[in-house]
């Protein structure tokens, strides 16, 4: 909403304000636990980070194999993730040479997509409850395997007002649903297997932009477009064969 009215280099200073502040409310609130146990000291903690993430990458292919379902929901949200990062980067490009698109055009399109996402999510969320957290992420996956295909045939930017509008409701029917069967299907080292898909998910979203980006520059959008819709597809063929929940898992949790 803030991108059409006061510009990208406004909007982007403000993000790295928020985030900068966030970062010191961490540390602030770190000294404040570390009180009773002596002085905190940031770059100790910084380092003792660092050795565990190397452990952790040692000890990643035995936690994959011990996480059984869970590690195959993983690998399903992540694949979709690399569908959707390969194209995001690409519509905007598309967007701005193909279809001429201007900053106020780029921001409200995307304000569509959030606001359906923003009106959708509470009563998905109720849905997710009653019918099966399962059911209604497939449905958003579903959903984003066409969101590639139907943006690069768009042929000028009222036609993408819809498509902008699917994007929110995917977006929708996916954060009301993954968490929740995240917790049906997480194995008793809460810290280790959420950590898991951060990391895997994480990669698909960093090299996604990198390969669609790299393709889009030599094939055009069309091309890369199916592939992303081939990437997601992928991802809900994989969800597809994954359990509503693993028995105990609530229980486990409460």
């Amino acid at each position: 909403l803030l991108i059409p009215i006061i510009g990208y280099r406004l909007v982007f200073l403000l993000y790295s304000l928020l985030n900068l502040a966030m970062a010191t409310l961490i540390v602030l609130g770190l000294r404040g636990e570390e009180r009773g146990n002596g002085t905190f000291h940031y770059f100790p903690l910084m380092l003792r980070s660092f050795r565990e993430l190397i452990e952790g990458f040692r000890a990643l292919p035995g936690v994959m194999r011990r996480g059984g379902a869970y590690t195959r929901w993983v690998l399903g949200i992540s694949m979709r993730g690399l569908g959707l990062a390969m194209f995001g980067p690409v519509l905007t490009v598309y967007l701005v040479r193909v279809l001429n698109a201007s900053t106020v055009h780029v921001g409200s399109l995307n304000s569509i997509a959030f606001g359906v996402r923003m009106v959708s999510s509470p009563m998905l969320g109720l849905i997710a409850d009653r019918k099966g957290a399962k059911r209604i992420m497939m449905i958003g996956v579903a959903l984003a395997s066409i969101y590639p295909i139907l943006s690069s045939n768009a042929s000028d930017l009222l036609q993408m007002a819809p498509i902008f509008a699917l994007n929110g409701l995917f977006w929708g029917f996916i954060n009301s649903s993954w968490l929740a069967w995240q917790l049906n299907l997480i194995p008793e080292e809460h810290g280790t297997y959420a950590a898991l898909l951060n990391f895997i998910n994480g990669l698909e979203w960093a090299i996604g932009p990198f390969i669609g980006g790299l393709l889009s520059e030599h094939l055009g959008i069309k091309i890369p477009a199916a592939i992303s819709s081939l990437a997601i597809l992928l991802g809900l063929s994989i969800l597809l064969k994954v359990p509503e929940r693993v028995e105990g898992r609530r229980q486990e949790l409460k």
